[in-house]
């Protein structure tokens, strides 16, 4: 009983598969060409589907076909489950990359942080200098003013004596 129900799906694969060829679909294009590779009797498969003769495709040997198809889907997942190793693999190294560019940003943002904080110690400690320097200007500043001062009012008193000398030596 199970051999005449794997030999009806065999049936209905082998109809599918010829239904797909007759219209030129691309799906059926590709089962042929896996058939084809895939089964050791690829000329009768080719002349049965040349002739148009189904029942010819459907006597060659499905048992070969049948096994090799087994072995794609085995082929198949184990291809799928490494696939979802490496997948898992690159989702990790991808993680791992990610983690360590995090790691890398975080230091140079305290890094320049440092460096801004080291910045602005230096701007305050060159203001306080520029300070200091303004305020020894601004008394030195006031000195030679008050010298200048000094020295005019003396040359105002020496010319007004002068002139003082001048009229009354001419007065008399």
């Amino acid at each position: 009983m199970a051999v005449e129900a794997e030999a009806a799906n065999h049936e209905n694969i082998s109809q599918h598969l010829q239904d797909l060829i007759s219209k030129n679909s691309e799906l059926g294009s590709r089962l042929l060409s896996l058939l084809l590779v895939s089964s050791g009797n690829s000329k009768e498969i080719i002349n049965a589907i040349n002739n148009g003769d189904l029942q010819s495709v459907q006597n060659l040997n499905l048992e070969k076909l049948s096994s090799t198809v087994k072995n794609a889907k085995e082929n198949t997942e184990v291809k799928v489950e490494a696939t979802s190793d490496e997948l898992k693999l690159r989702q990790l190294e991808k993680k791992k990359k990610n983690t360590e560019a995090s790691a890398r940003f975080r230091i140079r943002k305290k890094q320049r942080e440092q460096e801004k904080l080291e910045k602005l110690t230096e701007l305050k400690s060159q203001i306080e200098t520029l300070y200091t320097r303004i305020d020894t200007l601004v008394d030195e500043n006031k000195y030679w003013k008050k010298r200048l001062q000094e020295v005019n009012e003396k040359k105002s008193k020496d010319l007004l004596d002068s002139i003082k000398r001048s009229n009354l030596s001419s007065s008399s």
